[in-house]
């Protein structure tokens, strides 16, 4: 008996984490209609055909990135070559450097090395973008949406019928107390 008790009780308070989860997980897919946006900055950066420069392998340009200033080559966590453009990754022609710092700071590389963009986002990479309604590159928040509903309904129906049979052994137990003691 102590032991479904100890049950019933975990699972209370598992199912209210859980139910937080749920809905901190529909309110981070949609985020912009919170004003919770990452934070992104755009750089300038020079036409090649202008400059006359020819285009950098991925190891030059983001040295070269590097050297500009705009982040610690030491901090480099994980370089990708988007010269190919596969759509699911970025556009044909740039290079993407995310560092090692607890913003998962991305900076996005031309062909010349020349950083265009700079993204500054708490996401943890494939949990988070899942979170954020986002599986390889395709939106899939309308699926987000009904997994953290249906979460959030078993777990609120949960609940409710943990502090139920609670409630109903307490007053079975209450009840047997007063049986005990008048007879």
């Amino acid at each position: 008996m102590k032991t479904r008790k100890y049950h019933l009780w975990v699972g209370l308070i598992a199912s209210i984490f859980i139910f937080v989860e749920a809905l901190t997980g529909i309110l981070l897919v949609h985020t912009s209609s919170m004003g919770f946006n990452k934070q992104v900055q755009t750089y300038e950066a020079p036409a090649a055909s202008s400059t006359g420069q020819q285009p950098l392998n991925v190891a030059e340009a983001v040295l070269k990135a590097s050297q500009s200033g705009a982040f610690d080559l030491s901090q480099a966590r994980l370089v990708m070559n988007h010269t190919l453009g596969d759509g699911h990754h970025g556009t044909a022609g740039d290079y993407k450097v995310r560092l090692r710092d607890d913003d998962q700071t991305l900076y996005v590389i031309d062909l010349y090395g020349n950083v265009i963009r700079k993204e500054v986002n708490n996401v943890n990479n494939f949990v988070r973008d899942l979170h954020f309604g986002e599986l390889y590159g395709k939106d899939i928040t309308w699926f987000v949406d009904i997994a953290a509903i249906s979460i959030m309904f078993l777990t609120a129906t949960g609940i409710v019928l943990s502090i139920r049979v609670l409630k109903a052994g307490s007053i079975r137990k209450s009840k047997r107390k007063k049986a005990e003691a008048a007879g």
